[in-house]
């Protein structure tokens, strides 16, 4: 075994008692393996591929975030950059969003790719933390994506693409059965039945994918209204939208980073929600926003994400009291 001693005893460290003592020491480094005292963070795989219609989403991968040290993990931060890093989505999440992660112990991070244009997409999952006792340190997954017209959509998780083509699981609901909503317990049952009994309109209300349009919200915001009654938004939503998860983002130099994220139960098609927590209002600093908004049947199930900007300037400042003019006033137009 070797020790590796990296800073000197503090004082009166060196005491001759007779036995041997192991102080201020970083790595224990064993014939086989190196073990780290301190933080040790690793992402894994270094990177991911994904492949998806335009407007639609591709299943979630995993990731795995784990901490090989012995001190705890602290985690700043998880987000995505590079140029298409608005083509990604974290969907999950088992890791402190801002805590720490014991030595030892390892947690998951949901991705997938949600395009908005064709073409190919590369981005970086990205964690900061204190790895290797070096606040700010950044870890990341290289992630691609083919954003192609003929890529089949995963169709909200329900199976696979009925006999229309490729797009099949975008096909509209027949007239008459889209409009209303599945009936409970109707996700569990098989994506279709050849020569069953139900009707087709039934069917096809079944299978519509959940949908949002119309997603709003003020283009700009003091930062004094934004910390005192957060952001407000509105919607459209499909027959088939039960959810909405609702994520905002803080767009930076160095990509966007996730400030908030909830799943909201829908009250009607129509549907308006102010997110205003203390967290998210104090989030809420100058500069650029993106908001995510994706619905579904449940939180498992989920459809496109649809996304919208938003800016917060600083407040105005408030001239309480003005003084005399110098000089003494004068109306205008006075001689």
């Amino acid at each position: 075994m070797t020790v590796t001693q990296t800073v000197a005893n503090a004082p009166g460290a060196g005491i001759a008692d007779g036995t041997d003592t192991v102080r201020n020491v970083e790595k224990l480094r064993f014939s086989d393996q190196t073990l780290s005292l301190l933080p040790l963070a690793k992402l894994a795989p270094a990177a991911l591929t994904f492949a998806s219609a335009p407007g639609s989403h591709s299943p979630a991968q995993t990731v795995t975030l784990s901490n090989q040290g012995v001190d705890p993990l602290t985690i700043t931060a998880i987000g995505f950059t590079g140029a298409d890093a608005g083509d990604f989505d974290q969907m999950g999440s088992t890791c402190p969003a801002s805590g720490a992660l014991a030595g030892g112990a390892s947690c998951a991070i949901d991705v997938r790719f949600a395009p908005g244009t064709v073409g190919s997409k590369s981005a970086a999952l990205q964690v900061t933390d204190n790895s290797d006792n070096a606040p700010g340190s950044t870890q990341t997954v290289v992630l691609s994506g083919i954003a192609d017209v003929t890529t089949p959509s995963p169709g909200g998780g329900s199976g696979p693409p009925t006999s229309g083509g490729a797009t099949g699981g975008n096909q509209p609901a027949a007239p008459g059965g889209g409009g209303q909503p599945a009936a409970p317990g109707g996700d569990g049952q098989p994506a279709e039945r050849v020569g069953g009994a139900q009707p087709a309109a039934n069917r096809a209300g079944r299978h519509a994918r959940p949908s949002l349009t119309r997603l709003a919200t003020s283009p700009r915001i003091t930062r004094r209204t934004a910390a005192r009654r957060g952001i407000r938004l509105s919607m459209r939503l499909g027959a088939s939208t039960n959810v909405v998860r609702l994520s905002i983002y803080h767009v930076t130099a160095r990509g966007q980073r996730r400030i908030s994220s909830t799943v909201r139960v829908t009250a009607s098609r129509r549907y308006g929600v102010a997110l205003r927590d203390g967290a998210l209002r104090r989030a809420l600093k100058v500069g650029r926003y993106v908001v995510r908004a994706t619905p579904g049947r449940i939180a498992e199930d989920l459809g496109p994400t649809s996304r919208v900007a938003f800016r917060v300037v600083p407040s105005p400042r408030s001239n309480v009291h003005r003084g005399p003019v110098p000089g003494g006033a004068q109306r205008a137009g006075a001689s």
